[in-house]
């Protein structure tokens, strides 16, 4: 029950259908209470005199562009909430005077609005994790004591108005500080009273397994890993009580996310079932996967079958590239490799860092180790209802530099050379070796592998598959299909580019699971795609052709309708590789002339 004490002279005027409009209850701070903007909200901190009620209402502000905001430079009619968004996470964005006019004019790459603008990007501040209040009761210290039992009705009318959500009304306001670095206790600086869940310290429960080196297992009894560290790290930083549970498989950490036995995992990344029941942190860090073969391939695409890990994500993401390859699931890493072994199979992957770790840990070469155009991103997974939890740790992940992610790393990359049992002349050589050997993997990203790929879908990028077509025409006959996305400027235009790009990569994905092993598929340049068919007569280019359009015309790209025109062209043995491109480009022109979504084909 609330209660309103006699005396206390002051009407509270709000109206929530109206966005919260709210009356000011008296101009001078001085033995008052007001409610003011957020935009007093650096004045409030600053002011050792006044002490925050209760912070009210959600502020709606919205970040306005003509491009994705990674690519932004420049911000017009910045607010204190997005100067603390630009604190947090991008302190390269310039702040510039002036509105919308500002945007238009192009003095600045986007603008803050309180309204979303139809045909640009609309940024909601809740898409980067930032919440703000629009309103804050205020009152000076004095007057608040003189009036605790009105305060206390106050505090309880509008936990009322506010569907009783006043816990995280004030964990906002505790976020916004945090992120500008003031590490400003407001439960015992501002409020009479918490909610309990900000007075009583919860212990995370983390689930982990102890055979993942580099990134966590045990040594001498200890939990010890790349990832272990950083967590410890950021766990300090934040103070964030915790206790680690071992788990004997990664299938096992899964399941105790998925029942709620645990409540966080340090090693995996976002995959659309996994987000069924859990929820993840931006990425950490970052490796490519490292495959190991037993005899050296010239090219993933050669290679028959692959052991993997079950419910790793990396063969999740190998299976989506190159569906075409038999897959071999075992419980481990080290499985994996010893199918490699005992020829059960040809090659097996896994993250780089821990496929360089088992290479030496059980004596095998690793020049056979090669690396895909693939990135695993390594992120926090939660199980669902820790999104404060998620927000917090996003925040101490951005407090992490590179040079101490880089010390992590090195710190145990290096450790299975050190600790060997081999006379110290011959560790200095390993070490050095594998220091030489590991910076040119990471640091240059394998740049063969890298720039054989095209960036965005994963197949062929136009310099390879024009060496492909080069290397093909020289011995043998076959026949080309050149082909582009009809009208995708406009799509690009009506759904913006990263539609685009999604567009890009569920048509290279469609059509690379429709081709044969020993066709080369690549991107020509922009919605341009050149593919390869060696020995393939110019009847069976047409026949696949015309498959590949049907494909593509039937797909589901979120209900947007999407359709190709191809040219279809052979080429004899030792012709010359411009010519044959002229063909099949004379044919695509035709198929566009004649009407698009077509195939049409030049016989020489």
């Amino acid at each position: 029950m609330c209660f309103l004490s006699k005396g206390f002279d002051i009407e509270l005027s709000i109206d929530y259908k109206e966005k919260y409009y709210l009356s000011l209850l008296k101009i001078d701070f001085n033995n008052s209470v007001a409610i003011i903007s957020y935009k007093d909200f650096p004045f409030i901190l600053k002011n050792e005199n006044l002490q925050i009620v209760a912070p009210l209402g959600n502020l709606e502000l919205f970040i306005i562009t003509k491009e994705p905001f990674y690519k932004i430079k420049s911000l017009a009619n910045v607010s204190y909430p997005v100067k603390i968004l630009l604190n947090a996470i991008s302190k390269k964005i310039r702040v510039v005077n002036g509105g919308m006019e500002a945007f238009l004019s192009g003095k600045a790459d986007g603008y803050v609005s309180e309204s979303k603008v139809d045909g640009y990007y609309n940024y909601p501040l809740d898409f980067f994790g930032i919440r703000f209040n629009k309103f804050y009761l205020v009152g000076d210290k004095d007057f608040l004591k003189a009036h605790k039992m009105d305060i206390e009705f106050l505090s309880c009318y509008l936990k009322d108005k506010l569907k009783g959500d006043m816990s995280r009304a004030v964990e906002e306001v505790i976020f916004g500080s945090y992120v500008l670095g003031r590490k400003i206790d407001l439960c015992r600086k501002f409020f009479k009273r918490c909610d309990e869940k900000f007075n009583k310290t919860k212990i995370i429960k983390i689930a982990i397994t102890p055979n993942w080196p580099p990134f966590h297992f045990l040594e001498d009894g200890y939990l010890r890993g790349i990832s272990v560290d950083f967590w410890k790290l950021i766990a300090k930083r934040g103070g964030i009580d915790y206790k680690f549970y071992i788990k004997p498989f990664w299938g096992s950490v899964l399941n105790s996310i998925k029942d709620k036995e645990s409540d966080l995992t340090l090693d995996s990344s976002f995959t659309k079932n996994r987000a069924k029941y859990a929820i993840f942190t931006k990425p950490y860090m970052k490796f490519p996967l490292g495959i190991f073969c037993k005899k050296v391939v010239d090219s993933i695409e050669e290679i028959k079958s692959i052991a993997v890990g079950y419910n790793f994500t990396a063969y999740k993401m190998m299976k989506e590239h190159y569906p075409n390859i038999k897959y071999i699931l075992t419980k481990d890493t080290p499985e994996a490799l010893e199918y490699v072994k005992t020829g059960q199979a040809e090659c097996a992957v896994d993250i780089l860092p821990v496929m360089s770790w088992y290479l030496k840990e059980m004596g095998l070469n690793d020049k056979s180790l090669i690396l895909t155009p693939f990135y695993f991103e390594l992120q926090i997974m939660l199980r669902k209802g820790l999104e404060d939890l998620r927000d917090r740790l996003n925040v101490l992940i951005d407090e992490i530099s590179k040079k101490n992610k880089k010390a992590l790393v090195e710190k145990y990359v290096f450790i299975r050379v050190y600790t060997t049992k081999s006379n110290k002349y011959l560790n200095f050589l390993y070490a050095l070796f594998f220091v030489v050997f590991f910076y040119l993997l990471i640091q240059l990203k394998n740049y063969k592998q890298k720039a054989s790929f095209d960036a965005l879908t994963g197949i062929l990028n136009r310099g390879t598959i024009e060496e492909k077509l080069r290397e093909i025409a020289r011995e043998k006959e076959g026949s080309v299909i050149f082909f582009d996305i009809d009208h995708f400027k406009k799509i690009n235009d009506t759904y913006g580019h990263e539609f685009g790009d999604y567009v890009l990569k569920k048509l290279s994905k469609i059509i690379k699971g429709r081709l044969r092993r020993k066709d080369f598929f690549g991107r020509w340049g922009g919605e341009e795609f050149l593919i390869v068919l060696p020995n393939t007569p110019y009847n069976g280019a047409l026949k696949l052709a015309e498959e590949i359009r049907e494909l593509i015309e039937k797909a589901n790209f979120e209900n947007v309708k999407v359709t190709i025109s191809l040219g279809v062209g052979d080429f004899k043995r030792g012709e010359d590789v411009d010519t044959i491109i002229q063909r099949v480009d004379n044919a695509l022109y035709n198929a566009k002339n004649s009407g698009r979504n077509q195939v049409k084909g030049i016989y020489d």
